[in-house]
């Protein structure tokens, strides 16, 4: 099922930094740009939006775009330091099992008080939206599907898998090097959450 583009969406946003590239503040600056409003932990939200020039946040956009009708705010975690190497993983599926696994354990870990229940407005035990934006760098061309590039994916995972209201799953995320955050990449990649196809 697609996402529903009416009403509240509270997006989960992970930055993550690999084991040969440099986490720095300045792409977790530009990722809080491109986002718009954030919510902090302790419930304050923060609208990064007017710190663009000539461009619209994602939450801006949809906030015009839907006539006020769909509004989103991100919550952001700390950086997910991922136990590999970007010159590997730059041509390794973004949607490799393995990495999402360990993303995964790690969010729920970590912040194990989170109150998902936000996360998952339609209450079917996936997370709304998940955007998990990473640091690597590479002169080379970029590789498709990669985590050299952005997509967005739905793996419609089920039985186990599933998720559960406690805890629920994932069952669409967009994945994207913060490279692509120059652009309306994330702008985008959010539209293929209801369906539509390559949306400009």
């Amino acid at each position: 099922d697609n996402a529903t583009s009416i009403g509240e969406t509270v997006s989960l946003v992970v930055p993550v930094a690999w084991q040969d590239e440099e986490a720095s503040e300045e792409i977790l600056n530009k990722i809080k740009m491109k986002l718009g409003r954030v919510e902090n932990l302790d419930g304050s939200v923060v609208d990064y939006s007017d710190e663009l020039e000539n461009a619209f946040s994602l939450s801006e956009y949809y906030d015009v775009a839907s006539y006020g009708n769909h509004s989103i705010t991100s919550i952001m975690t700390d950086w997910y330091y991922a136990p590999y190497d970007f010159s590997v993983m730059q041509n390794v599926s973004s949607t490799d099992e393995e990495f999402m696994t360990g993303l995964t354990s790690w969010v729920y870990e970590t912040y194990s008080d989170l109150d998902w229940s936000r996360l998952d407005a339609d209450d079917d035990g996936f997370i709304d939206s998940l955007i998990i934006i990473n640091n690597g760098t590479t002169d080379d061309e970029l590789n498709m599907n990669t985590f050299d590039y952005a997509i967005h994916y739905s793996p419609r995972y089920t039985g186990e898998n599933a998720g559960t209201l406690d805890k629920p799953s994932f069952k669409n995320y967009i994945t994207m090097n913060h490279l692509f955050l120059d652009g309306n990449t994330i702008i985008h990649e959010y539209a293929h959450r209801f369906g539509i196809v390559d949306y400009y």
